[in-house]
């Protein structure tokens, strides 16, 4: 979840409050959303170079009271990246008003699909691998379906724009961005300091 968060370098809260600022179909809503992906990639290999250089320190760490992380630490990596673009076409939806086939894809289908994995596991018809391989896959599929979805709505607007409102409000942005980030790592960290 942290690292989810902090991949995503604030997008996902920038996206619902700036976006009716580039909002312009005609005119590609001014490269929003290639502009906001290209953060995000930024922000997720940043976080994944951090993340492979801790690597030793959680070995140290966890490697005694939780193997399987140790164990299954690099699957982390695709399954942060399909839940960072996840949230941010979730965002990039819901600034459309388009909310409903992510609620869907996130609350149904993919309780669904973790109930599938968890079922095939019980009843021994995989190992415990291929249980977190199909669980990855499970949530890059998803991001894959609100992808598809993105595209069918003719919002898919991947390719850069030169905009000048977005060299404008860029600074603004980010300020806003760094504010969404200490937000968010805040929630995440107060949902989670039972466990750690």
């Amino acid at each position: 979840v942290v690292y989810a968060q902090f991949s995503t370098l604030g997008m996902v809260g920038t996206s619902l409050r700036f976006f009716p600022f580039f909002e312009e179909k005609e005119k590609k809503h001014h490269g929003f959303l290639f502009w906001g992906s290209c953060i995000v990639m930024v922000g997720f290999m940043l976080v994944s170079v951090f993340f492979i250089f801790c690597k030793s320190w959680v070995v140290k760490h966890y490697g005694s009271s939780s193997p399987l992380l140790v164990n299954y630490y690099y699957y982390l990596i695709p399954l942060a990246l399909a839940t960072v673009y996840f949230n941010f076409f979730d965002s990039y939806l819901r600034a459309l008003l388009k909310t409903v086939v992510s609620t869907i894809l996130s609350e149904f289908i993919g309780r669904i699909f973790i109930t599938i994995c968890i079922s095939l596991y019980a009843l021994q018809l995989i190992n415990f691998r291929q249980f977190v391989v199909l669980y990855v896959l499970s949530t890059c599929l998803l991001t894959v379906i609100l992808i598809i979805y993105t595209i069918y709505l003719k919002q898919f607007f991947i390719f850069p724009v030169r905009s000048r409102r977005f060299r404008r409000l860029f600074k603004v942005i980010m300020v806003y961005a760094i504010y969404s980030i200490l937000g968010a790592l805040g929630g995440s960290i107060i949902y989670n300091v039972d466990s750690l």
